[in-house]
């Protein structure tokens, strides 16, 4: 039906326009209302039911409240007071005792804990009468354990020393035992905490055994050691400078094979002494050496002088006494 409708509506179209287009008599043209479409219902699409995501809640923190505590009034008690009811002290009849003579019995001598006597043993632990005061089980002596010595325990390994790196040490000096050197080295020692080492022994070729003291500063004693213990003991001091002070026929040359190659050594060996201690000073940087070394040279010349004079006296003395020997012989 709904076909043929539309066919029949486009046939009357097509006759309306081929009227118009042939004939001159103008015909009242008749509106004809276009059909119209009737609206086809649309099937209604089941929509799918979309899942729903639970959102979790979120948990809002109570506040809470504080409470207030309300004071509790204290009732106060009342002390009840007792009533003190006082005793009555009731006298005591004193009895007389009799007195009852005691029999003497002749008293047994028994062994004690360590086979004494009673008798030896009163006072200690025991009664006057001399016998055990104690119950059954003090009587019995107690087991003496057997003695045994306890085990001796291996004497330690000695281990061989281990020697540790000193402090970086500025100056040793390597002296002979003579007047000048020996003053330089101690008062060096004393005012400029140097260390020295005086060789004691005059060896003029090597020997092994030779006696050396070591002098530290603000030591009472010196260190003995031997001329084969001298390149160890500088390797361990590790002196930037070595410095011997002697003349060259008393300072033996093979003691400068001891320095180590770290050091520097100073080699002071000439006749004069005062150039000596000039040359000291300039290398220690002590301009107060030389003033004591003049000190020392003026004493030691006063003392020289002394002893001559002692000895001048002396010998004129003797010369008088011997002239006067003579003179007697006569008579």
């Amino acid at each position: 039906m709904k076909y043929a409708k539309l066919l029949l509506a486009a046939a009357f179209c097509a006759a309306g326009t081929f009227i118009a287009a042939q004939g001159p008599a103008k015909t009242p043209e008749k509106k004809v209302a276009p059909a119209v479409k009737k609206a086809e219902p649309r099937k209604a699409e089941p929509k799918k039911a979309e899942p729903k995501k639970a959102e979790p809640k979120k948990a809002e923190p109570r506040k809470a409240e504080p409470r207030k505590a309300e004071p509790k009034k204290a009732e106060p008690r009342k002390a009840e007071p007792r009533k003190a009811e006082p005793k009555k002290a009731e006298p005591r009849k004193a009895e007389p005792r009799k007195a009852e003579p005691k029999k003497a019995e002749p008293k047994k001598a028994e062994p004690g804990v360590c086979g004494n006597e009673t008798g030896s043993d009163r006072g200690n632990g025991r009664d006057p009468s001399g016998r055990f005061a104690g119950t059954a089980a003090e009587r019995v002596p107690a087991p003496i354990p057997d003695y045994k010595p306890a085990p001796k325990k291996p004497a330690p390994e000695k281990k061989a020393p281990v020697y540790k790196i000193s402090r970086l040490i500025p100056y040793v000096l390597i002296v002979t035992n003579y007047g000048i050197p020996r003053f330089l080295a101690e008062y060096c020692c004393k005012n400029l905490n140097i260390p020295y080492l005086m060789i004691v022994d005059k060896t003029p070729s090597p020997y092994a055994n030779a006696r050396i003291a070591l002098c530290l500063p603000k030591a009472k004693e010196p260190i003995w050691l031997t001329a084969k213990d001298l390149s160890r003991l500088l390797a361990y001091m590790r002196p930037r400078e070595v410095i011997l002070l002697g003349d060259a026929d008393k300072m033996p040359t093979y003691y400068r094979k001891a320095v180590p190659e770290t050091s520097r050594m100073f080699v002071v060996n000439d006749t004069d002494w005062s150039e000596n201690t000039l040359r000291l000073s300039s290398i220690l940087r002590a301009d107060r050496l030389k003033k004591a070394y003049r000190d020392y040279i003026i004493q030691r010349d006063r003392e020289h002088e002394q002893k001559r004079k002692n000895l001048k006296n002396a010998q004129e003395n003797l010369r008088r006494s011997e002239e006067a020997m003579q003179d007697t012989q006569g008579y």
